[in-house]
């Protein structure tokens, strides 16, 4: 009986190149080099990750998907059922112990694990560079202004340290790194908001960041308008809630932010400007 494989070697693009197929892979069982075959188009890797899938497919069933992609004479199939088959239970025991995969073949075909995805990656990538010291210190001064001082020191250990994480394969921008780093430690500077965030839910969490960064007690009241389900993406919702800030002495900056999220970091309604300007060195 066959059985169901949950999960299969397959390409990617960040072990494989941006113009790689998405294909799912075997072993070279046709000329026993140490590399796999790509089922769609035929094409050679020497390296791959494991992703989950849900196939019915047997040693039988990767010989009939090979022989679309490569000529396979009449000899020697047998051997190859045989690696085929020996390359499915594996995957299944490799995927069993491990859950983060980079692989390859060794020179007898066997599938073998040469690192975790997240470590390969890091090895790949360039070497950091070090932020602008501009950056860094627009960072700093945000930091000064809307932070307490406990957390403001805690900030600039990390932003003296900053390193350029444009483009890179996991955090995408140094903006989203420093993000996480200031979000493990409970540091409010910017705050991230789903467009789908309630309106009540947002309100509690902004009334807790300025007691925490200010030590002050918040008055937002809730618009009658909305309904108990409205989100922050409800039309003029924004407008009504600077509104109410501006008359406790607070004012927030809204950061161009690609996808359905909204960022904002609020600050005394004096220091608008000079946060306004140090968001855009930033931007």
């Amino acid at each position: 009986m066959k059985k169901t494989l949950h999960h299969f070697v397959h390409t990617t693009q960040e072990i494989n190149g941006k113009e790689v197929t998405s294909e799912f892979l075997v072993p070279d069982v046709i000329d026993h080099t140490q590399m796999f075959i790509g089922l769609s188009s035929g094409k050679k890797y020497s390296k791959a990750t494991i992703v989950a899938t849900s196939r019915a497919w047997d040693e039988k069933d990767l010989l009939k998907l090979l022989k679309r992609v490569k000529t396979i004479g009449f000899f020697g199939n047998s051997k190859k059922k045989f690696l085929l088959k020996r390359y499915i239970e594996q995957l299944i025991n490799m995927r069993k112990n491990y859950s983060d995969l980079v692989v390859a073949l060794d020179q007898d075909l066997n599938l073998i694990r040469i690192d975790s995805f997240s470590n390969f990656m890091n090895k790949k990538s360039l070497k950091l560079t070090q932020e602008t010291d501009v950056k860094k210190q627009a960072y700093r001064n945000l930091s000064k202004i809307c932070l307490n001082e406990k957390d403001y020191l805690q900030a600039e250990i990390i932003i003296n340290k900053l390193k350029n994480y444009d483009g890179h394969w996991k955090h995408d921008s140094t903006f989203n790194f420093l993000l996480n780093q200031l979000e493990k430690k409970d540091i409010y500077l910017f705050l991230c908001f789903d467009w789908k965030y309630s309106i009540i839910d947002f309100y509690a969490f902004i009334k807790m960041v300025v007691k925490k960064n200010y030590r002050y007690n918040l008055e937002l009241k809730y618009q009658n308008n909305y309904s108990n389900k409205s989100t922050i993406s409800s039309k003029g919702f924004f407008l009504k809630y600077k509104d109410q800030l501006n008359k406790e002495g607070f004012d927030y900056c809204l950061l161009e932010q690609d996808g359905d999220q909204y960022v904002i970091l609020i600050c005394e309604i004096n220091d608008i400007i000079n946060v306004q300007n140090s968001i855009s060195i930033i931007e």
